[in-house]
């Protein structure tokens, strides 16, 4: 019989990370009924862990203000199933504590005003800028292996003027593919909607 038992376990935000005599993140998303947000994803076949998944989340600047936004993505990084996984903790200064096999993939950077995540890094040191357009409602650039700093520097502009770049700064922005060194900076220019998705639409990115 080769029938195997899947399943996935989705963990959202609840009573189980929160301890009210120490408040942390998790109790404000609770206060502010942020319930629905999913951290922890776990695929389980035949009583095994398989594969694993961790959406940090932090007060991010955006705007002007401080929004709770996911600030790292982690992954289970193991060459066979497990019997021994550790599912989410909190310590006891209420800090989200994973299985040591977690490694983080993703640094989400900053965000704009509208809670749209701008710039990100992988753990190779890789930086990727997206550029919103259209009232910051659609990406519409997408540039590889830079930063806003970098980008600011190659245009003789300051970063907030690059982080405040639009659909009417299309040729600006195509200026900012150079080669440096042995790093080339590529760029996609693009009107469709992007899988990054904003969180504060209650999404997480795909």
């Amino acid at each position: 019989n080769d029938f195997k038992y899947t399943s996935n376990t989705i963990n959202y935000v609840d009573g189980r990370w929160i301890e009210l005599s120490r408040p942390n993140i998790y109790s404000t998303m609770v206060e502010k009924n942020m319930l629905n947000y999913p951290i922890e994803k776990v695929l389980i076949v035949d009583n095994k862990i398989i594969s694993s998944e961790v959406n940090h989340v932090a007060f991010m600047p955006s705007g002007i203000t401080s929004l709770i936004l996911p600030s790292v993505f982690s992954k289970l990084e193991s060459s066979s199933p497990l019997t021994d996984f550790e599912y989410l903790k909190t310590d006891a200064f209420g800090n989200l504590i994973s299985d040591a096999r977690m490694q983080d993939k993703i640094i989400y950077d900053s965000y704009d005003s509208n809670a749209n995540l701008n710039m990100y890094h992988n753990v190779n040191g890789i930086n990727s800028v997206t550029i919103y357009g259209y009232g910051k409602k659609y990406p519409i650039a997408k540039i590889e292996n830079t930063d806003f700093y970098q980008i600011a520097s190659t245009l003789g502009i300051t970063k907030y003027e690059v982080e405040n770049f639009n659909e009417n700064n299309l040729n600006q922005i195509k200026k900012t593919t150079t080669t440096t060194n042995t790093n080339t900076n590529t760029i996609a220019i693009t009107q469709q909607q992007s899988t990054f998705l904003n969180f504060s639409n209650q999404t997480f990115f795909l």
